[in-house]
């Protein structure tokens, strides 16, 4: 059986609606941390022209290239939240993404922050730790955040090894539904009467 030949290449459309949007009235910004992003002023993160790229990137647009130049020319305004900010045309973001593993087999005695970041970091840079362990209940899995260049989904077993003892443990990327732009539940309604069946 011959080898299938390799597919040509997909032809695409340059002119797309976010190149437009991707003017000189768009600073891009890389976050210091997870936190920071859901920590984004109001002003910011509350809006149409603020968008999410992927990994710890936001995209913001202004309504014109002056106000995006002061808003950059000013640090103050985003150092607190922002490693680095650029205009979008200086900037070539490569690709990146959130992943969430579970890390399982791991042997109780191995158990410490270290050791799982020291596993995770094979597949990104650890973003979100396993931390607290000593006061978890839950001790089936350990749970880390990496950002990463991986476009397939990770799901792996890798060999260990701890005083000269070799162990195999899964590790198995999983679905969080984490977003910056969290949804507001409008419908919601508080009720503080007290229920005799709860």
């Amino acid at each position: 059986m011959q080898p299938k030949p390799p597919s040509p290449p997909i032809t695409l459309n340059s002119r797309t609606c976010m190149k437009t949007w991707l003017s000189k009235s768009t600073l891009i910004g890389e976050a210091h941390s997870l936190d920071h992003i859901g920590s984004l002023p109001a002003t910011i993160l509350i809006s149409d022209n603020t968008k999410y790229l992927g990994g710890l990137n936001i995209a913001i647009h202004f309504g014109s290239s002056v106000e995006a130049k002061d808003f950059l020319e000013d640090e103050n305004r985003w150092r607190d939240w922002f490693r680095w900010m650029v205009k979008s045309d200086q900037q070539e973001l490569r690709y990146e993404r959130i992943a969430w593993l579970k890390i399982i087999g791991l042997p109780l005695k191995l158990w410490d922050e270290e050791n799982f970041n020291l596993i995770a970091s094979r597949f990104g840079r650890v973003i979100n730790p396993f931390d607290g362990i000593g006061n978890r209940r839950d001790y089936s899995m350990g749970k880390v955040g990496v950002l990463t260049s991986e476009k397939k989904w990770i799901n792996e077993e890798i060999t260990i090894t701890a005083d000269d003892v070799k162990h195999q443990i899964g590790v198995v990327e999983y679905t969080d539904d984490w977003s910056p732009f969290k949804p507001v539940p409008f419908d919601k309604v508080d009720d503080d009467s007290d229920d005799e069946g709860d």
